[in-house]
């Protein structure tokens, strides 16, 4: 049983664009975010001690999804 290696820690998640700004690969790491990845992160701190920090219009999430997108 086992083979499964686990990094404990915080992690953070980005997308790796195409030159065309298309979604070609999900990465996942712990540590510092690399500058090529900062704006292109997928967590978004939106409550935080029970206090809502952060709100985005589900439409902005829905026209970000289709662009992503092939």
């Amino acid at each position: 049983m086992g083979g499964k290696a686990s990094v404990g820690g915080r992690k953070w998640a980005a997308r790796r664009t195409d030159a065309d700004g298309i979604a070609e690969t999900e990465v996942i790491g712990t540590g510092a975010v690399p500058p090529e990845l900062a704006d292109n992160r997928l967590l978004v701190e939106l409550v935080k001690g029970g206090d809502v920090v952060a709100r985005e219009p589900l439409e902005a999430a829905r026209s970000r999804h289709i662009a992503a997108r092939p």
